[in-house]
């Protein structure tokens, strides 16, 4: 696939994807159904996905759960989650070419389009870490009342 201003040039097949995220690795979907995604400049379809099973969301629930209740992130201050938010943007950041390229083909949108979705993506995460870190800052710089 490539990508020419505002249109995507398809020259592989489609790309299945069938495998959800639980717990930190990839497993098989368990879904029956499997969606087709078409890039609506060409009708073509770019590439389809397999929905996950209700076991499968209760399984990402759980992992979900006990990596909040046993992971260290309800120990982490603000700042370090801020970090850690902030990470998360870098690693997007640095994908931001091919989440450009899905966007077009997936969505039929303009590459500057395309482009600026991404890029708002990236903003919201990166305000909300430093609001966090003003917040916090803010918080230690108020005084203490007194306990009535």
């Amino acid at each position: 696939m490539t990508v020419a201003g505002s249109t995507t040039a398809h020259t592989s097949a489609p790309r299945d994807h069938d495998q959800v995220l639980i717990g930190g690795r990839w497993v098989p979907a368990n879904g029956e159904i499997v969606h087709e995604i078409v890039d609506p400049s060409t009708e073509e379809v770019v590439s389809r996905v397999r929905e996950a099973s209700a076991d499968d969301m209760a399984a990402a629930v759980a992992a979900a759960r006990a990596a909040f209740d046993e992971g260290p992130w309800p120990a982490w201050s603000p700042t370090a989650r801020a970090d850690a938010i902030d990470a998360i943007a870098d690693g997007l950041e640095a994908q931001m070419p091919e989440l450009v390229e899905i966007a077009i083909s997936e969505q039929g949108a303009p590459g500057l389009f395309a482009r600026h979705l991404q890029a708002v993506g990236l903003y919201h995460l990166r305000y909300y870490a430093e609001l966090v870190r003003l917040e916090f800052k803010s918080l230690h710089l108020m005084p203490r009342r007194a306990a009535s």
